[in-house]
């Protein structure tokens, strides 16, 4: 790849903290805090466009058509939401039963059915995992023990599979959910782990599993029909670094670290291991502008490519896209006619 030709682009989104990526990098779609709060999808053609109601955003689908997060009602309760190519919102309806102040539901992550999968409240405390379709509306997955908290967390692009975990006696376990069937992550000595993200086909999953014998976590990858891979094995800064995203392949990752309020951004990188974004900069001669400091990384294109996330500018949080390619993120997207995209205030 022409190293000459890789570029950082700032959103120029004051507030903002990038969350996902669609699969050929080009629409971004995060969160606004601060007095712009809200939610936001921004395309390299067009600029960004707010969400409409938007409390939190939490996914995108792969085509970029679609986002996942929550809105509030009348009486302030926050509700899972899907945002459509028009930027429309459409709350979901909370499954039978569930009467709730405060969060009644929220959704993680959306496909381009669309099929979207989260978390609602569970009468008498504690949250359930759920998948919506436009046919079935909201049902509930069913979960590995009985009384644990769950959460969906990632969905493939087909539907048939859903990934996340649930948690009981402050354990958490990774599931995947094939067939309405709840199965447990399958890792070697039983110990538990936390799952944090998943690629695009969920097929690849990622997350924290404790090091045997010592206090730290470590990064995973697993592949169905693989043995669990620890992405280290000693309790450095690195290996504490957790992964929200990967490419389709599975070679790259995108994450960051956060010790003693110190955040570092890690990408890791197949047969070559953990590499700081600064150092992965350097290499491919991109300059970062004068007054960032970048903190986090939160997505990745389907060709590990184009990597997004958020940091400081001038002090103040904004976005960002990194691109490794020639051309640049403008000069290699189009505007697709997912979006509405009007600058936002």
């Amino acid at each position: 790849m022409p190293a000459a030709a890789a570029g950082f682009v700032s959103l120029d989104l004051p507030g903002s903290q990038a969350v996902a990526i669609s699969a050929d990098g080009c629409i971004v779609a995060g969160n606004l805090l601060g007095d712009a709060g809200g939610g936001f999808r921004w395309s390299a053609a067009g600029g960004a466009e707010r969400l409409a109601g938007a409390v939190s955003v939490q996914g995108l689908s792969a085509s970029g058509a679609y986002v996942a997060g929550a809105v509030l009602d009348g009486l302030q309760r926050q509700f899972a939401s899907y945002w459509d190519a028009a930027g429309m919102a459409h709350p979901l309806d909370s499954m039978p039963g569930i009467e709730s102040l405060g969060v009644v539901s929220q959704a993680q992550a959306i496909n381009d059915e669309p099929r979207i999968v989260g978390n609602a409240r569970r009468p008498g405390g504690g949250s359930i995992a759920f998948e919506w379709t436009p046919r079935h509306g909201m049902r509930s997955l069913p979960g590995l023990a009985a009384g644990a908290s769950g959460r969906a967390v990632g969905v493939s692009r087909d539907g048939n599979r859903i990934v996340g975990w649930e948690q009981r006696a402050g354990q958490t376990t990774g599931i995947v959910w094939r067939n309405g069937q709840a199965l447990p992550l399958p890792i070697a000595s039983g110990a538990p782990a936390e799952l944090s993200g998943a690629s695009r086909d969920a097929a690849l999953l990622f997350g924290l599993r404790p090091i045997d014998g010592a206090a730290a976590a470590a990064a995973y990858r697993w592949r169905d029909a693989a043995t669990l891979e620890l992405l280290a094995t000693t309790p450095e800064p690195a290996a504490a670094a957790r992964f929200h995203a990967g490419s389709d392949d599975g070679r790259v990752l995108a994450g960051g670290s956060d010790r003693g309020g110190r955040r570092a951004p890690w990408v890791w990188i197949a047969g070559e291991g953990f590499v700081a974004l600064p150092d992965l900069l350097a290499r491919y001669r991109v300059a970062v502008p004068p007054g960032w400091q970048l903190l986090a990384l939160t997505a990745v294109s389907g060709n590990g490519e184009r990597l997004a996330g958020w940091g400081k500018r001038d002090g103040q949080l904004d976005s960002f896209v990194v691109d490794l390619t020639a051309g640049g993120p403008a000069g290699a997207c189009t505007l697709p006619a997912v979006a509405r995209t009007v600058q936002a205030p």
